[in-house]
């Protein structure tokens, strides 16, 4: 039997500011509604760093931080839109997607991550450090119950 060594897969960075930006928003469209395509522009948003990992030519994982700010003067970035291809949820992408965000956000002088996490994923992100405040809520959009969650990065 052979065995393939694959390396681990890198996470590739894009910022706001760059011209690949809404390419890359575009091609990850099973995440980003096309609704709220039209409406991300570099301009007339805060600047922020969307993360994705390609296999097989494609994007089959990706998501975004972005500065947030926080009512105790503390620097917090939003991880967002972060979604793993269905083929590759249990393949390890996700756990290798979220560590990088979180180098990043501290990379980044971020203080801390907050999220709004879909109720299936909180143990997740608890693994991780985050942990949940505020109540469970029905997400507008998708109608799937979420909980806000936060982790302090050290």
């Amino acid at each position: 039997m052979y065995i393939q060594n694959r390396s681990a897969p890198t996470v590739h960075w894009f910022s706001s500011s760059d011209s690949d930006f809404h390419l890359v928003n575009q091609l990850c469209d099973w995440v980003f509604p096309r609704s709220a395509l039209s409406t991300l522009s570099s301009t007339d948003c805060p600047p922020s760093h969307l993360a994705a990992i390609m296999e097989y030519q494609k994007i089959i994982a990706c998501g975004q931080l972005k500065p947030t700010p926080a009512a105790s003067g503390r620097r917090y970035y939003e991880l967002s839109k972060m979604a793993v291809a269905r083929p590759f949820i249990y393949c390890g992408y996700r756990d290798i997607l979220l560590l990088a965000m979180m180098s990043q956000a501290k990379q980044l002088c971020a203080e801390g991550l907050f999220l709004r996490a879909r109720v299936e994923a909180v143990d997740f992100y608890r693994s991780y450090g985050f942990v949940e405040f505020a109540e469970i809520y029905l997400d507008r959009a998708s109608g799937c119950p979420h909980q806000q969650m936060i982790a302090l990065l050290t």
